[in-house]
């Protein structure tokens, strides 16, 4: 329970943290503060600063994207998964390279 507690303690005083450094930027750089949310409305999406974002954690980086960002990165990943396991499975066939050909234009795979 305490450790519960610890975590939950420390994602609301980093949410507080983040929501007072998005004022104080606000405040003191109100040019780019304009500017992002200008290109923000541009893209037609809330800013990561002041909407719903997404962090990815690899290894010792990391990358900021919008939900939609995201959810297109990841459906983008999962094709090529796909895609990949096509591939193999074909290739396991041990086809002609013609008929290798013929198989991937089907299913619309480049060869």
């Amino acid at each position: 329970m305490g450790r519960k507690r610890n975590a939950i303690y420390a994602r609301i005083v980093t949410a507080l943290m983040q929501f007072n450094n998005m004022h104080v930027l606000a405040s003191v750089k109100q040019k780019e503060f304009a500017d992002l949310e200008e290109t923000m409305k541009k893209r037609g999406r809330r800013s990561l600063l002041a909407g719903c974002g997404v962090v990815v954690y690899t290894g010792q980086s990391y990358g900021v994207f919008s939900g939609a960002e995201f959810g297109e990165l990841m459906q983008r990943r999962e094709n090529q998964r796909v895609q990949q396991e096509i591939l193999a499975s074909v290739q396991a066939l041990q086809l002609s390279p013609q008929q290798t050909k013929g198989l991937l234009a089907a299913v619309a795979l480049p060869t």
